[in-house]
């Protein structure tokens, strides 16, 4: 299988898109959405009260933090959300909720996503912060020192150590 160079960055460096934010998902004309800014792949910088995002090329993860707004959540997931017996990675992402605009807007952007990709078609599924399912995700941080390896940073002072004695 082969990628492009930028498939294979996201690999190594996952996008982070925090999207509870005022204003972060919209659209235009053509049903294109507006890519947010990405923010550091850091579990430092998520904070608990909002959604993010998480797109490494292969899958779309949307990380929901414990303190998430639920009517934002109920929005995107449905009001099957509301239910704390129910857990949110069950719940479909698409296709968007015709009732609700946060619904298609986010629908909007991973498709925008999805056509950024060549190398494979990127599922979606949601993660609640806490759930033994954020485990998988923890990975993707890659600023984050985790298991016993080195984080991103660390591991560029290392390549450039090796690069510079030689």
């Amino acid at each position: 299988m082969s990628a492009t160079v930028d498939d294979t960055l996201l690999l190594a460096y996952p996008d982070v898109y925090q999207l509870t934010n005022r204003d972060v998902l919209c659209s235009t004309k053509d049903n294109q959405a507006v890519v947010p800014d990405t923010l550091p792949a850091s579990l430092h910088a998520m904070q608990p009260q909002h959604v993010y995002l998480i797109d490494n090329g292969q899958m779309l993860v949307l990380w929901i933090g414990h303190g998430a707004s639920v009517q934002w959540l109920s929005q995107v997931l449905g009001p099957d959300v509301m239910n704390p017996a129910i857990d949110p990675s069950t719940l479909p992402l698409e296709p968007p909720r015709d009732s609700s605009n946060v619904s298609q807007q986010l629908c909007s952007l991973i498709s925008t996503l999805r056509s950024r990709h060549c190398s494979c078609y990127a599922p979606a599924f949601a993660v609640r912060q806490g759930t033994p399912l954020e485990a998988h995700v923890l990975p993707l941080l890659v600023e984050d020192s985790s298991y016993g390896q080195l984080n991103y940073v660390e591991f560029m002072q290392q390549l450039h150590r090796g690069v510079m004695s030689k």
